[in-house]
């Protein structure tokens, strides 16, 4: 077994950390009720 930060395996598996590029983004509406089903599914 080798040892890993906590940070490093949540990164592996596609975790979004602080600082990352993507959070600085704002988020884009749902255009409902056409995405209704992606909404519910996110929220």
């Amino acid at each position: 077994m080798t040892d890993m930060r906590p940070s490093q395996r949540m990164r592996d598996l596609g975790v979004v950390q602080q600082g990352a590029a993507i959070l600085t983004e704002p988020a884009r509406a749902f255009d409902l009720p056409a995405e209704q089903d992606e909404a519910e599914r996110v929220v």
